[in-house]
């Protein structure tokens, strides 16, 4: 549909960082730091340990892209 053939939907997001950064259910995470995901073991390893933050890149419901800092 959006025309991308990797990434993680977010289907259910419980209150935290992410969520508090401005990620919602229905977004579709495509990169972390510029390194592509594709499975939510992918995405997981990428977040785990994170000291700092992190840009995640993806597209929103509407199929637009978007870039969002997460502080860790």
């Amino acid at each position: 549909k959006f025309g991308i053939d990797t990434g993680v939907k977010v289907v259910y997001l419980k209150d935290g960082k992410l969520k508090k950064a401005g990620v919602k259910e229905g977004f579709i995470i495509t990169k972390v730091d510029r390194e592509s995901v594709s499975t939510p073991d992918e995405l997981k390893s990428k977040l785990k340990g994170v000291n700092g933050g992190v840009l995640i890149e993806g597209y929103n419901a509407n199929g637009e892209k978007e870039f969002i800092g997460v502080g860790f």
